[in-house]
């Protein structure tokens, strides 16, 4: 059985990433590429692991239930994110001024100063 979810941490786990997204200003901050690339790592793994402290029950229960087809679980988990890429791909060669240079590479977006 499935611990319940509440609403409060729903609440939260929807404003982690949106508060991860706004803050920019604390990357601008460091004076290097590398002093950017580490604030922006914190930031994004402090999201992530409030947001494993605030489900670990939930992960708990789920993991009992992943964990006896381990090697199905993770290749039916490798096959939708190959079958993403090709999803992606697809749509990005119909879209004019994607940015990219071909259908599979990864586009970067650069912060203006």
């Amino acid at each position: 059985m499935q611990p319940k979810i509440s609403i409060p941490k729903s609440i939260i786990a929807i404003l982690v990433p949106i508060l991860e997204i706004f803050s920019s200003p604390l990357i601008k901050l460091a004076p290097t590429q590398t002093g950017k690339v580490i604030i922006t790592d914190l930031v994004f793994a402090v999201g992530f692991l409030i947001l494993i402290f605030m489900y670990r029950k939930w992960l708990k229960a789920s993991w009992q239930e992943f964990r006896p087809h381990i090697w199905r679980n993770l290749g039916i988990s490798v096959l939708l994110t190959i079958c993403l890429m090709i999803v992606l791909s697809v749509i990005r060669i119909f879209m004019p001024n994607s940015g990219s240079t071909g259908p599979l590479s990864l586009a970067t977006v650069q912060a203006v100063d």
